[in-house]
């Protein structure tokens, strides 16, 4: 190959052959996350406001309300009961291990000691439990009521108690997995 010259200087410049990447800027097909993964939290807004929606053009509005009025007491009281079991079940948590947490700022530092404790804990274990019941007890309640009392096209409303009820699933997972690594982790190491 003949050498190449740079224009400005005359001097002989180096020359690379250009690669062929076939790897694309965009992530591959399977590491993006499917369509309704990236849009759960509008889908369920979605449906919620069709949900209103179709209930509010279908149904006569005095009987829907006259539905709700009707079943609002006994709503109110089931979800002040779960909610008082998940503060409940949240306190014996915290009391179980949360005793000796010397600087919160310095948390990470005593998960594995915290985890330790969770894990000897009959308190924690038993709080967990109430806790876990309160926490699904909140979505159950409401979706007794809709789906017993309200036409189907008004269930729409209870996207926000699933979505609540997906979070709360998720993040007892990661409370219990949490404690089984940190547990292995210290006992590994002795």
């Amino acid at each position: 190959m003949a050498p190449v010259y740079d224009i400005g200087t005359g001097k002989p410049v180096e020359f690379v052959e250009p690669t062929v990447h076939n790897e694309s800027v965009e992530p591959a097909e399977a590491d993006r996350p499917g369509f309704f993964k990236r849009y759960r939290g509008r889908l369920a807004l979605g449906a919620f406001a069709v949900s209103m929606g179709a209930t509010l053009a279908f149904n006569p509005l005095d009987e829907t309300l006259q539905d709700i009025k009707q079943e609002a007491p006994a709503v109110a009281a089931e979800m002040l009961a779960m909610e008082a079991l998940w503060l409940g079940g949240a306190a014996m948590m915290v009391s179980a291990v949360g005793g000796e947490v010397k600087n919160p700022l310095k948390l990470k530092q005593q998960i594995p000691a915290l985890a330790q404790r969770a894990n000897d804990s009959k308190l924690f274990k038993a709080g967990f439990v109430v806790n876990t019941v309160g926490a699904v007890g909140e979505f159950v309640a409401p979706a007794i009521a809709v789906t017993s009392h309200l036409p189907v096209e008004s269930w729409g409303v209870l996207m926000p108690s699933l979505v609540d009820l997906g979070i709360t699933i998720a993040v007892r997972r990661a409370i219990t997995q949490g404690v089984r690594d940190n547990v292995a982790d210290t006992s590994g190491e002795s």
